[in-house]
């Protein structure tokens, strides 16, 4: 179920780096979710866990990482108050 949600964002970002959506209109509609997931615990030991698996950072969902910061999300947001 994490990979499926996972792959969806991934589908956002995607749209973003195209260009067939901006990432204003994402950011708009999609930030408290990606912040959230973002800053997830078991989203982080998720990805941890891929890496010491010896999945590469694109397999372990490093696009997170550039998503994120595209859209000005760090790890100390409290997402709540967006």
């Amino acid at each position: 179920d994490m990979d499926d949600y996972l792959t969806l964002l991934y589908d956002l970002y995607a749209y973003g780096e195209e260009h067939l959506v901006s990432y204003r209109i994402i950011d708009d509609q999609f930030h408290y979710y990606l912040c959230v997931t973002y800053n997830n615990k078991e989203v982080r030991e998720y990805r941890a866990r891929l890496k010491n698996e010896g999945f590469s950072d694109t397999a372990s969902y490093g696009y997170l990482d550039d998503f994120a910061n595209k859209l000005e999300i760090n790890s100390t947001d409290n997402c709540r108050k967006l």
